[in-house]
């Protein structure tokens, strides 16, 4: 399983520099994913933006055994991730 990302670099300082990260999830154990779409979101659909998009954080840690990832947006969405192996790739 890939994760691909594309992190802006100083855009608070109005810089255009972008870099992409590709994470390999190798074999993955289980997948969570948790929309967390708020009641307005649902009873609204056409006033979600662009921003529902916007990933806040990506945390990649270890229990022990396996490797943990976690893809984190404002409220309550997410996507975690229990794998044997991780590798984290700059494009």
């Amino acid at each position: 399983m890939d994760l691909a990302f594309v992190v802006p670099v100083g855009a608070a300082s109005g810089t255009d520099h972008e870099r992409q990260v590709r994470i390999e999830l190798d074999g993955v154990h289980r997948l969570l994913l948790e929309g967390g779409l708020t009641e307005q979101m649902t009873g609204s659909p056409e006033s979600i933006n662009w921003g529902l998009g916007e990933v806040a954080l990506v945390r990649v840690g270890s229990d022990g055994d396996h490797a943990c990832t976690e893809v984190l947006w404002e409220g309550d969405r997410k996507i975690e991730v229990i794998s044997q192996a991780v590798t984290i790739i700059e494009l």
